[in-house]
């Protein structure tokens, strides 16, 4: 939405705006001696308030920000002026959009223009945003809040750090930019990029620049109150290893071209040349989109997908497939093939179901398993084994071989 165009102060207009917000009229200080010659162009008055309370106003009289200060410096030449220890609102159509406190600001272009500097708390009351940041730019007619410096923004689901972020105050959405890191407050994940877009109603997050995310493994839980030797636990030994902060562990890195997060169902969606490391299994996944749920480690793709075993040098390849990296099952289909790169053997079917960490394998419809040591070629419905060393039972080929086992002995 347009916002509605600000009317233009005179020259006199922030020095009379200071004034009354005090209710008295301040004497300029620093005046020149009374003297028949004109004075300096370079001379410059200066209002001083203490205490003041300042504001600014649209056309149609709608205030757009007021604010409370301890001190303010009013300089009747440039028609600025310095702020110390500010309090106050930016205002929206008569809402409150943000609360906020800084160090201290400038006006400037005739109370067109706030600036905001050092410590800066702001605060959307609708939502439970809170921006920190060092610079604060609030531009109430693009209803638009430029941040800067040590940017820091989060509520109770997420925290976003960057150089810089606009905050659009009426869509309630935050563009951050530049060495990005978002970290998980109720989702064990942190991700880095160059930028998001975070819309704070939607609870979703969007980057179309290339990311990296780590999921965390939770951290262990507490044991139950009065479990343990003694009610009063002694002092913690600053010295002890066990006393200190345990790092989180990364349980999976993911890496993409882009990514949409859902922060309410705790799923991300990841397009363009997606890989997934699993620390534990220590698998890989690969494909130009998957969508990972974060909490139950479950990965999804409705597009060709590559699984890899880096231990085990087994790959299975299909058009689809899930993994269920908790509980160590991968299930494929559509073209699917598992490959043992170590021991060469290939298996073909229109599924294959795979448990992970005995490295079992369900073949079903179309079968087709070969390996080249000793040569062997089978066809059937079904197959089952383990194809790291081999061992693979295949049924359903024919009258001739309706059941064929081939055992390979190291």
């Amino acid at each position: 939405m347009k916002r509605k165009p600000y009317r233009r102060k005179t020259s006199l207009g922030v020095g009379l705006l200071l004034v009354l917000a005090l209710g008295g009229c301040p004497l300029p200080v620093d005046l020149p001696d009374e003297t028949t010659e004109a004075t300096p162009a370079s001379y410059e008055q200066q209002l001083i308030l203490n205490n003041a309370t300042l504001e600014n106003a649209d056309e149609a009289g709608n205030v757009v920000w007021k604010v409370q200060v301890d001190r303010a410096v009013y300089q009747d030449e440039t028609k600025n002026a310095v702020l110390e220890a500010v309090t106050g609102n930016f205002l929206q159509d008569g809402e409150v959009v943000l609360q906020l406190s800084a160090d201290g600001g400038e006006i400037t272009d005739e109370g067109q223009r706030i600036v905001l500097r050092d410590n800066i708390v702001a605060t959307d009351p609708r939502n439970g945003v809170v921006l920190r940041c060092n610079l604060l730019y609030w531009f109430p007619e693009e209803g638009r809040v430029q941040v800067e410096d040590a940017v820091d923004g989060s509520n109770a689901e997420l925290r976003v750090e960057a150089k810089t972020a606009q905050y659009w105050t009426e869509e309630q959405r935050i563009e951050a930019q530049e060495e990005v890191v978002m970290t998980g407050l109720k989702t064990p994940m942190q991700a880095r990029t160059d930028q998001v877009e975070w819309d704070i109603p939607a609870e979703m997050v969007r980057s179309k620049t290339k990311i990296t995310i780590d999921r965390y493994d939770p951290p262990p839980e507490a044991p139950p109150e009065g479990e343990g030797e003694s009610s009063e636990p002694e002092p913690a030994d600053p010295e002890d290893p066990a006393a200190k902060p345990v790092p989180p562990v990364v349980s999976d890195r993911i890496i993409a071209d882009q990514a949409e997060f859902n922060l309410e169902q705790e799923i991300v969606i990841l397009t363009g040349n997606v890989e997934s490391r699993s620390m534990d299994p220590p698998m890989q996944i690969a494909s130009n989109q998957i969508i990972w749920n974060l909490v139950t480690r479950i990965v999804r793709s409705e597009q060709p997908l590559t699984v890899i075993d880096r231990e085990e040098e087994i790959t299975v390849t299909a058009n689809q497939g899930v993994a269920d990296l908790e509980a160590e099952v991968v299930r494929v289909s559509g073209g699917a093939r598992g490959i043992n790169r170590r021991r060469p053997a290939d298996l073909y079917a229109n599924q294959i179901v795979w448990q992970i960490r005995p490295q079992e394998v369900e073949a079903m419809g179309d079968v087709i398993y070969q390996q080249t040591d000793p040569p062997l070629h089978l066809t059937g419905s079904r197959a089952v084994g383990t194809l790291h060393n081999q061992r693979i039972v295949v049924s359903g080929g024919g009258s001739s071989a309706s059941r064929v086992t081939t055992i390979i002995v190291p």
